[in-house]
């Protein structure tokens, strides 16, 4: 349908998605009417481009790096099981209505080099895994994952899958559902912060603040197959109307929420500080699910700061370990451990557990 000398108009549509790009300006939107095939270099650089209506196929494609930055509405993308498609530090949105004819790997980052950030947003489709950055190779990069809907059988790392990654990450998730999130790396440790942040949604599984590591052969005889870690701080924060670890299943036998890498009972090095935060009074909601602030139980790693806040205000992890910003509601004041109230700002956390209460201004 179309021919590639028309002009693009509803009218006279050109036939293929390049000639569709090459048309286009910064910030317009492609439909498709029927369906079209992904080129393998698609876009041109500064052009932010949305694509949207019909079916997009990527099987001809071993793998997809986006040359700019793009937008999937309301689209139906046909893919290969387990396909790979890479922003390659464009930030790439997968908005409402986009479903998907297998699950991919989605990376904020590259197969392997340079990017100078990255920016993924989340509203609909199904993945296996997700990744804030690379696929391999080090890198020096921000990385930033914004889950709002959705389903991804695995986890979402804010980091690498494999390669080491110097940068802090970002994954805030509002909705959707995942089996585990990991704040740093599947494959390697990475040297900077990690920040999640779950206000909505559901985790059937496991939330770690660090990096993966691999027990095995099996959880009779097995051993750490790997010692990756955080050099850096890992905080988490969760709302009251989120669900975590719903998960029944008998093998799950480490699921909850834990503040570092995922390891033994003692830490791949102590210069990983993990922070955990609950807000508006859902500590009692996760109790049985969080990782304590001292354990003997190698299921249940340790966590250096714990930080149990009402409602009435929000708190915010920092880069600096043990400091936090409290934020009360207009017309509220905070009050630490029950000490002196104050109206805002940062302050440092003892380590162990921390109470935040909050009471209106008089």
């Amino acid at each position: 349908m179309g021919s590639d000398s028309a002009d693009g108009s509803s009218l006279s549509p050109v036939r293929t998605l390049s000639a569709a790009a090459a048309l286009a300006e910064n910030g317009d939107m492609i439909e498709i009417f029927d369906s079209a095939e992904m080129p393998e270099y698609f876009s041109n650089p500064y052009k932010a481009l949305t694509i949207t209506g019909g079916i997009l196929d990527f099987t001809a494609l071993t793998s997809f790096a986006a040359q700019s930055d793009l937008t999937f509405k309301n689209i139906n993308l046909i893919t290969n099981a387990n396909q790979k498609l890479y922003a390659n530090g464009y930030p790439l949105t997968m908005d409402i209505g986009v479903t998907m004819s297998n699950r991919i790997y989605l990376y904020g980052g590259r197969a392997g080099g340079k990017a100078a950030s990255t920016d993924l947003t989340i509203k609909s489709g199904s993945y296996e895994y997700i990744f804030g950055g690379n696929g391999k190779g080090d890198i020096t990069c921000d990385t930033s994952v914004r889950f709002e809907g959705g389903y991804i059988q695995e986890s979402i790392y804010g980091g690498n899958e494999s390669g080491f990654l110097t940068g802090n990450t970002q994954i805030i998730m509002s909705g959707g559902r995942t089996e585990a999130i990991f704040g740093g790396s599947l494959s390697s440790s990475m040297r900077g912060n990690t920040f999640i942040s779950i206000t909505g949604g559901e985790v059937t599984r496991r939330i770690f603040g660090g990096c993966y590591n691999d027990f095995g052969p099996n959880i009779i005889t097995g051993s750490w197959m790997s010692k990756h870690f955080v050099d850096g701080t890992t905080n988490i924060s969760v709302g009251s109307t989120a669900n975590i670890a719903t998960s029944t299943a008998l093998e799950d036998l480490d699921k909850g929420i834990y503040g570092g890498s995922r390891c033994g009972s003692s830490k791949n090095s102590i210069s990983e500080v993990n922070t955990i935060i609950t807000l508006d009074n859902c500590y009692g909601k996760f109790a049985g699910a969080l990782s304590p602030v001292t354990s003997v139980n190698p299921a249940r790693q340790h966590c250096d700061y714990l930080i149990k806040s009402a409602a009435g205000g929000i708190i915010y992890a920092t880069e600096t370990a043990g400091r936090v910003k409290v934020v009360p509601n207009d017309g509220y004041s905070a009050s630490v451990n029950g000490g002196t109230p104050f109206t805002g700002g940062g302050i440092s956390i003892l380590t162990g557990e921390s109470t935040v209460t909050y009471s209106i201004n008089i």
